[in-house]
């Protein structure tokens, strides 16, 4: 998301020729019908099964706001998955302040501050109790502004250095690398706690997974063969379709 938005609104940004508002609305409504639809069919087949809710867990869900509330009681409501639009949507609406910011500030001093954090994210999170740590940490906007931010500077060091990552990606057979940095994602998850486990080891693996695919693109080989054909092309069309209407199915 970061690498195409940035890609799409860099020369915009250069030129000063952003549009704030219309930035927002035009991603805003390629979310929010798919959203009242599909809230729409779990209201309806709820009622139809008998289960009712409170007004406050139909009104935060309606309005895509349930994510800045730290309770497991409007979190997960009927379709749950919808926690991740609340925070995109804030993502969306941040994005011009934290463009700016992560392509201008100097990397040392960014690479210092992130590490930091990580740590102390990691010692707080290792506190929280499990049973709420989807609703404090989890679904959070504000931490999860982190992937974000995260992605923006994928994107900086891309578009700054694409020359010298051609290079270093060239010398290894880069699907190869992937599949071993998810399988120590995946053995650093099932033995980290859950809070840590939830958002941190993503934090510094999926901007490589991302370059390397970006890197890849008309390359010519095995990983843009694969994502590149025709049938991961289409199933990349439908994947926002298919991730907000899981639960249902």
């Amino acid at each position: 998301l970061c690498i195409v938005v940035g890609g799409n609104y860099r020369r915009k940004f250069d030129v000063n020729r952003f549009s704030y508002a219309m930035f927002f609305w035009k991603h805003f409504f390629r979310l929010y019908p798919i959203h009242l639809l599909i809230f729409a069919i779990f209201a309806l087949w709820n009622w139809h099964g008998g289960i009712c809710y409170d007004w406050m867990q139909f009104v935060t869900q309606l309005l895509l706001i349930q994510s800045w509330i730290p309770s497991t009681h409007t979190l997960y409501i009927y379709n749950s998955v919808s926690w991740f639009l609340c925070d995109i949507i804030f993502f969306y609406a941040v994005f011009p302040i934290v463009y700016r910011w992560v392509m201008n500030v100097r990397i040392r001093a960014f690479a210092c501050g992130f590490i930091v954090f990580v740590v102390a994210y990691c010692m707080v999170a290792m506190k929280v109790p499990d049973e709420i740590v989807n609703c404090t940490l989890y679904a959070n906007p504000l931490l999860r502004l982190v992937d974000f931010i995260m992605g923006i500077m994928a994107y900086r060091v891309w578009k700054t250095h694409s020359g010298q990552l051609g290079n270093l990606f060239s010398r290894a057979n880069m699907l190869a690398v992937n599949v071993v940095l998810l399988l120590l994602v995946y053995c650093c998850y099932v033995n980290l706690g859950v809070g840590v486990r939830c958002s941190a080891p993503f934090w510094f693996i999926s901007p490589i997974i991302i370059l390397s695919l970006v890197n890849s693109e008309r390359s010519g080989d095995v990983q843009d063969r694969l994502f590149g054909s025709g049938l991961m092309q289409w199933f990349g069309g439908i994947s926002f379709e298919i991730y907000m209407m899981h639960l249902l199915v």
